[in-house]
């Protein structure tokens, strides 16, 4: 099983990031790699269906929510991934009054090496990240 973590840290306070970032739903709205998201199906849907600039989809399934956090496990789509489980928490570093976005994931390589696979997901994060606090 692979692993990733990436995190950033920023002055923006820690409800205005969860404001960005934190419907499940709506990652096209700050993630600049995810063309289109939208419920996979009728409102209450606990899914959602990404569609990736360049090409690619993923259907992923939200688990658990809570107030500033969700995790989601990956039920379909073109990534080359299985076993996919991921979790995004936005918290506050008590020490340094930072707020501490992160994201983290573990999955099994589907096709590629796993070093590629560890790559992609690692990109795909750093960059949503990235645009959720600028």
């Amino acid at each position: 099983m692979l692993t990733v973590h990436a995190e950033v840290r920023t002055p923006l306070d820690q409800k205005l990031v969860w404001g960005r970032i934190g419907d499940f739903f709506a990652i096209d709205g700050w993630h600049l790699d995810a063309d289109h998201a939208a419920r996979d199906g009728s409102r209450n849907s606990i899914r959602r269906r990404v569609a990736l600039r360049g090409g690619g989809e993923a259907i992923e399934e939200l688990i658990n929510q809570t107030e500033q956090s969700y995790s989601y496990k990956m039920v379909g789509g073109s990534i080359p991934v299985r076993n996919y489980q991921a979790a995004v928490a936005v918290t506050r570093d008590v020490k340094s009054g930072e707020t501490v976005v992160s994201w983290d994931a573990e999955f099994d390589a589907d096709g590629i090496p796993a070093e590629q696979a560890r790559q992609l997901i690692t990109a795909f994060y750093e960059g949503g990240l990235a645009a959720a606090v600028s």
